[in-house]
């Protein structure tokens, strides 16, 4: 990098400057080594403190987005200064850099404030402090090797500043990482990390409940249920299937132990009965005594509600089950048979897939494509959510034949649009072994009353469209009682079901 004849030279470092520079990059040392000794001498403890301190802590999330976007404008800006349109952007970089730096170290006290005075303690909550005071220095350090590099040109310390900045960027990013996990836990980021990325970056495989191939609707308790194994013998406990996913859910975040927030860890039933810096968190035999049951059932806007920070509270199903829970004894090993009073779990919803995969039919997808004119479009990128039969393009080549010859895709297809196409009753003949069609379009077709009732049988249909066909009312009695279907016909309002 070489910056423009022009640009050093309106800039002259003058005694003076260097004298001012010399004093601000003293002042800044010195902020940022406070800074670094701050939580060796004030660490983090989980203590609850000054809420003056507190209130300026909070802070912090809304000030570390400015050095998070001026770092990565950094960058563009001198890449931009390579072309000679972009010259005039070189002027600009130091002080971005700068305002990078000073921002980063503001945003570094707030987060040390939030942490010190508001209960946090925990590896990763000091590990994320230390991260956010080196990048401080770090970027303070590219400030003044770009200074020297604008200055005295690559035969000086200048040349390390690339380099530098690149650590910045990097620590930048590792920092912001560290945040995530501690706002939204430590998984978050590599929750959906696809396959061949966990792979690369040496991340153990993403455990899947294997679903039966000819399966076509699961509930969340049947696969529970299923990787337990039918012949179990042992009783799951109350506190495994109620109380620790409620904690997971609402707890555990701010409770683990990177994050321990109040002197408590809620992860385990050895933490959760430790208790925390306000005493015990759970009396045995008295839920009006335990600490967990005062927090959770305060009015929301005490300060004192947990979970805080606007998290979804528990539900009343489960506050009630920890009130039974914490009254019986607080057992971990107490089954679910002995707690016959508690609310049961909600109805999970239905998990319906739409069809099956349709990855490993791709090659006679393709060759019905190339035969007739036609389309076959997935739904979506999810390969089980089916395919859709487009004919908009060519609906004259749309046959009864080329319907026909769908029969080996003929649980994939999920919607047809059959539009103005050339189908007749002979092809609903087809259609009806599509087992799993949701929508048809058969607008401006020569079917009939005579025909409709091959599909009849198609009982996840949930749209038809028979609008200027030759189907009488007399053949659409069976359709009509239908509640679950909508249904178009010539002279009925549009949506009439």
């Amino acid at each position: 990098m070489r910056p423009p004849d022009d640009f050093a030279a309106s800039e002259p470092d003058q005694p003076t400057q260097r004298g001012s520079r010399l004093v601000v990059v003293l002042l800044g040392l010195i902020v940022v080594g406070g800074l670094a000794a701050a939580p060796m001498v004030w660490p983090a403890d989980g203590q609850d403190r000054s809420t003056l301190a507190l209130f300026f802590g909070r802070f912090h999330p809304l000030i570390l987005h400015f050095p998070i976007a001026l770092l990565a404008l950094v960058p563009v800006l001198e890449v931009g200064g390579l072309f000679s349109r972009g010259r005039h952007l070189w002027a600009s970089v130091g002080f971005v850099l700068w305002l990078a730096t000073f921002s980063s170290i503001l945003a570094t006290l707030l987060g040390w404030l939030l942490a010190w005075a508001g209960g946090y303690s925990g590896d990763l909550v000091n590990a994320h402090m230390w991260s956010g005071c080196t990048l401080s220095l770090t970027s303070m350090l590219a400030a003044l090797l770009r200074r020297t590099l604008v200055t005295r040109g690559w035969w000086s310390p200048g040349f390390l500043y690339p380099p530098t900045l690149v650590a910045a960027l990097a620590l930048l990013g590792w920092t912001a990482h560290q945040g995530g996990q501690l706002t939204h836990g430590e998984k978050y980021l590599e929750e959906h990390m696809p396959a061949p990325l966990r792979a690369w970056l040496g991340l153990p495989p993403v455990e899947k409940r294997s679903k039966p191939a000819t399966a076509r609707k699961a509930t969340a308790e049947t696969a529970v249920e299923a990787a337990r194994g039918s012949f179990a013998t042992a009783e799951i406990t109350f506190f495994e299937d109620r109380i620790m996913p409620a904690m997971d859910r609402t707890c555990v975040t701010c409770h683990n132990p990177n994050k321990v927030k109040g002197g408590l860890r809620m992860d385990t039933f050895a933490e959760l009965m430790k208790g925390g810096d306000s005493g015990p968190t759970i009396v045995p035999g008295d839920a009006a005594a335990s600490e967990l049951y005062r927090r959770i059932t305060l009015p929301h806007d005490d300060e004192e509600f947990m979970p805080s920070g606007g998290k979804k509270p528990l539900s009343a199903d489960e506050t009630r089950w920890i009130e039974l829970w914490i009254e019986a004894g607080a057992s971990e090993i107490a089954g679910l048979s002995a707690f016959g009073e508690a609310p049961p779990k909600p109805v999970v919803a239905e998990v319906v897939l739409q069809a099956p995969d349709y990855r490993d039919r791709i090659a006679v997808l393709q060759a019905w494509e190339k035969t007739w004119g036609l389309r076959l479009v997935p739904v979506s990128q999810t390969a089980t959510d089916g395919l859709i039969v487009r004919t908009a393009s060519a609906p004259s080549r749309c046959t009864d034949d080329a319907l026909a010859a769908l029969a080996p895709l003929a649980d994939l297809i999920v919607d047809a649009e059959l539009a103005r196409t050339a189908v007749t009753d002979r092809g609903l003949a087809a259609i009806a072994a599509w087992t799993n069609l949701r929508r048809l379009d058969l607008t401006q077709t020569a079917v009939t009353s005579s025909g409709l009732s091959a599909i009849a049988p198609l009982t996840r249909l949930e749209l038809l469209n028979l609008t200027a066909t030759g189907v009488q009312e007399a053949g659409l009695e069976s359709f009509r009682a239908r509640t679950d279907l909508k249904l178009y016909v010539e002279h009925a309002p549009a949506g009439a079901r």
